[in-house]
């Protein structure tokens, strides 16, 4: 019964405000829990240089957007508590051509270490095990949690400071369910190395 509060609540009102503040408001900024989605990404003035955005691209994610917002207020689209962001992300195969939609996951992967090994995409493109799979998401799970603690207690820039490394660290140690094969292919799915601004 409070789960299902909680979700209504989380699709009511914390999700679409979420929506529109990466829409607007903040489109540079990665997330501060779970994954940095594709649509945040496409949205970061450095990543969109890198992705060759053009106007009319730009366009129809801000219509995309909309219409994922409808979607979440409507009840029709599944928020996952662990990972809001990740849930919001558009479809982008009519948006992008090829090239830059290949471009785009190097930079998903790229932006999130760990965390992208929950991704259903990443996944499969590592194959990764039953056992794997659900012990990625047991972390993700355990690590938004810790964040969400350390959210609520942040008062300084120091604290933010250090909230960001703690979601890079527990990041990154999710990629030791890997195998070194993995590993290894994990790399060459980042692609050419790109460094974030934000």
């Amino acid at each position: 019964m409070v789960l299902q509060r909680l979700k209504w609540v989380m699709a009511r009102f914390i999700a679409p405000a979420l929506l529109l503040l990466v829409a607007a408001a903040c489109p540079a900024q990665r997330s501060m829990t779970g994954a940095t989605s594709r649509l945040m990404i496409s949205m970061m003035p450095d990543a969109k240089k890198e992705l060759k955005v053009t106007k009319d691209q730009d366009k129809k994610i801000q219509e995309a957007v909309k219409t994922a917002q409808k979607e979440i207020e409507a009840g029709t689209r599944q928020i996952d508590l662990s990972d809001p962001m990740g849930s919001m992300d558009i479809d982008f195969e009519p948006i992008f051509t090829e090239p830059q939609r290949s471009r785009l996951e190097e930079l998903f992967i790229q932006a999130n270490s760990g965390y992208a090994l929950t991704d259903p995409k990443v996944a499969a493109a590592l194959a990764l095990t039953d056992e794997q799979r659900e012990k990625a998401a047991t972390a993700k799970s355990d690590a938004t949690l810790e964040l969400i603690k350390l959210m609520g207690e942040m008062r300084t820039a120091s604290a933010m400071k250090a909230m960001k490394k703690r979601h890079i660290e527990l990041g990154d140690k999710m990629l030791e369910i890997l195998t070194a094969d993995q590993k290894t292919k994990l790399e060459t799915l980042k692609g050419k190395p790109f460094k974030f601004k934000t």
